[in-house]
């Protein structure tokens, strides 16, 4: 791939012509996905470990009619090749996301270095029958389950166990298997409650391990 032969310089090699008929022969090999998964519309569900994908580039200068099928590691990486021509591969992290944030996110890396503007067919081919769990401990103590494709916060999972006026919500910590970052994310879950507002709110994945710590004690 760095040998000086890019694929922008293979893409301008090509005729317009034969790539328009690559991209429509691709096209019609991908079946369509499922409108809902698990109960949850495809627009939302969230991409989890075994989960099979099926991928394809459209201006991909070596032509084929079926597209790539990829499957979701243990770890939620997927290795995309950036053309069925090279071993070149862009590795992301897809657990807890959506088809379209993966594929913006991938786009993104492959106009940076390889396309000129890269049209991502990215397709949920089966999802995984696995289901996840986070483990709560501290004042708020269980397991929550984790169904493919359903959207649960921190502050769902607390909710669900129940809480009492012991629990201090204002410091709620998140510990991410496999996160780079050894100290804990601190959620201000009372204010999430508080506001309704989920920006401050984190999403649950598989692994997940959440402390609710005890209020401390003050005097007058």
């Amino acid at each position: 791939m760095r040998s000086g032969v890019t694929l922008l310089a293979m893409g301008n090699l090509l005729a317009v012509g034969v790539l328009v008929g690559g991209s429509a022969a691709t096209n019609e090999a991908v079946s369509a996905t499922p409108a809902a998964v698990f109960g949850a519309a495809i627009e939302t569900y969230r991409l989890a470990a075994a989960d099979k994908l099926r991928y394809s580039i459209d201006e991909d200068p070596v032509l084929s009619a079926n597209a790539t099928e990829l499957v979701v590691t243990p770890l939620g990486d997927v290795s995309f090749q950036v053309s069925r021509g090279f071993d070149t591969i862009i590795v992301l992290n897809v657990r807890g996301k959506t088809l379209e944030e993966v594929k913006r996110e991938l786009k993104t890396r492959l106009d940076a270095e390889y396309y000129r503007n890269a049209q991502v067919s990215l397709q949920l081919v089966s999802p995984s029958l696995r289901i996840g769990q986070a483990q709560f401990f501290g004042m708020v103590r269980g397991p929550v389950k984790l169904i493919p494709g359903e959207t649960k916060y921190v502050s769902d999972g607390i909710l669900e166990l129940n809480y009492n006026d012991f629990a201090d919500l204002r410091r709620v910590k998140l510990f991410r298997l496999g996160s780079t970052n050894k100290l804990p994310r601190i959620i201000d879950v009372k204010k999430v409650l508080e506001r309704g507002d989920r920006s401050l709110d984190v999403i649950l994945k598989d692994g997940d391990r959440i402390e609710v710590p005890e209020k401390g004690l003050f005097f007058n």
